[in-house]
């Protein structure tokens, strides 16, 4: 399960290369370019819903209630873990030695190989495990090279960029104004098209 989720930058390469590469917008144009920004934020926000995955650069905080060999986190890719923290035998809340863990991630999947499993606290049963995670696709250094700005990151497929910026267009077309947060609800066919292959499923936790 999600706990939190802070840090949420998104990818503003990206967004330029939309919103003035594709839709020929300045920032001199006014509200004409803020709104197309907003829409862009808000396709971004339609596609995470849409692919069960974290896409926007972003520190989250997961929570489990054990630790296990192989600790899958929901979401692809993850660019680093900043921590991972569990209530000890006597209830108190300890943070793992990085020694102890290695992240092995992907485009695909992410998970944590723990080394070491700690005894666990018998007081509470439910988030007994918190790892913060810095989660999302990396955004380029800059339109030409296109290399990650992070180390070992990820860049936005042209795949999820494209459907990006065709649901943004659609939304500027029909309304003129952004919603972050709309529904995922009868997205145009293209674009599911485009976001079928990210599609995650989505977390439910485990028992126990």
């Amino acid at each position: 399960m999600i706990l939190s989720r802070t840090e949420k930058v998104y990818p503003r390469q990206v967004i330029e290369r939309i919103v003035g590469g594709q839709m020929r917008l300045v920032p001199e144009d006014g509200d004409l370019y803020e709104n197309a920004v907003r829409n862009v934020y808000a396709a971004f926000d339609i596609a995470e819903q849409y692919t069960n995955r974290i896409l926007v650069r972003s520190v989250v905080t997961f929570a489990f209630d054990r630790f296990e060999p192989l600790l899958d986190l929901p979401t692809a890719p993850v660019l680093s873990i900043r921590s991972v923290k569990y209530f000890d035998a006597d209830d108190r809340e300890q943070t793992l030695d990085p020694s102890s863990y290695e992240l092995l991630a992907s485009e695909q999947t992410s998970a944590l190989e723990i080394f070491t499993l700690p005894t666990l606290s018998a007081r509470r049963q439910r988030a007994r495990v918190r790892v913060e995670a810095v989660c999302g696709y990396s955004d380029y250094r800059d339109t030409l090279t296109r290399e990650p700005e992070d180390v070992g990151g990820i860049i936005l497929p042209g795949n999820i960029e494209a459907a990006v910026a065709l649901r943004a267009g659609t939304l500027c077309e029909a309304d003129g104004d952004a919603v972050i947060g709309r529904s995922v609800s009868a997205l145009p066919v293209t674009v599911e098209r485009l976001l079928n292959p990210y599609r995650m499923t989505p977390y439910v936790g485990r028992k126990g």
